[in-house]
């Protein structure tokens, strides 16, 4: 279970320079360029500190692992059971940094469904999204099942798009990007 634990982790928030498409100076030059134009929640007022593990052969065991990847990428983050194994940042990269999520939003997206299926206010993975969001009502997003939404196998036309990025076109990009139409007024 740790192993497939920290795994996820590792997947989840180590991937952001590993990726192919991104060096850290594009990552930390993208926030000088766009960052006046976008609107950034606030950190919460309140921050539960993670206790550090009190497992030393735990921490022991995956470090070196962990510091050996933490060279590939700019942060990493291993928490077992509410409690931080490892932490770490590199390239230029400190607590503080802003970073893009890329693909990390998939797992917060699954975890959020999965919160709210199990209060039930999702009654099934397989009800329409448009259900729940009804902005998606007659689109092929809407007419997709959660469940098709959290496996990307809606069958959503992705239109002129590299299957990657989701906006198009530069002009999109700068529309959404200062706020001048929504990302629902995309789809």
């Amino acid at each position: 279970m740790l192993a497939r634990f920290m795994l996820l982790l590792l997947l989840t928030f180590a991937g952001v320079a590993r990726a192919n498409h991104d060096t850290p100076a594009t990552i930390f030059g993208y926030w000088d360029r766009v960052a006046r134009g976008l609107h950034i929640l606030q950190p919460a007022k309140v921050v539960r500190a993670l206790p550090e593990s009190g497992d030393k052969a735990a921490v022991d065991r995956i470090a070196p692992a962990a510091r050996s990847y933490l060279g590939n990428t700019l942060s990493l983050l291993i928490i077992d059971n509410g409690q931080v194994l490892f932490e770490g940042y590199a390239n230029g990269a400190v607590k503080e940094s802003p970073l893009r999520s890329y693909s990390m939003t998939k797992s917060f997206t699954a975890l959020a469904v999965g919160e709210a299926l199990c209060a039930g206010k999702i009654k099934s993975l397989d009800d329409k999204a448009a259900v729940y969001v009804p902005e998606l009502e007659g689109t092929a997003h809407g007419s997709a099942t959660i469940r098709n939404l959290l496996k990307y196998t809606s069958g959503a036309e992705d239109p002129g798009g590299d299957g990657y990025t989701g906006i198009h076109s530069q002009d999109d990009f700068r529309a959404v990007l200062f706020q001048e139409i929504s990302l629902m007024e995309m789809l």
